[in-house]
């Protein structure tokens, strides 16, 4: 459990059929900058557009992949058109970005 959020889970361990384990690490855009700070990762997942909460979170996230080789995953609902987070992304379409579209239908829940 999270210390000072309640009901909140921040680390995760899986036992992998395999053998070994891997850990699951949660954050929240609340937790500041420097929460991101620390161990390489092999896949961060930002789930909403970081760049308008705090783009110095997206950089700390890239800067825990570069060791690793590792992705970025991003979702989000652009309300507020092209923001400069999925600007960047589009910049970079078929070299090593792909971008998923999906409207309320595909939402089958």
């Amino acid at each position: 459990m999270a210390r000072g959020i309640s009901d909140f889970v921040d680390t995760i361990t899986l036992r992998r059929e395999g053998g070994g384990r891997a850990l699951i690490r949660l954050k929240t855009y609340e937790m500041d900058r420097r929460a991101f700070q620390g161990e390489p990762v092999d896949e961060i997942w930002f789930d909403e557009d970081v760049s308008r909460n705090n783009d110095s979170i997206y950089g700390e996230g890239l800067a825990r992949l570069v060791a690793t080789r590792g992705r970025l995953f991003l979702t989000l609902t652009p309300l507020l058109g092209l923001s400069p987070i999925r600007k960047r992304f589009k910049e970079r379409m078929g070299k090593e970005c792909a971008e998923v579209l999906m409207g309320l239908d595909d939402a089958l829940h």
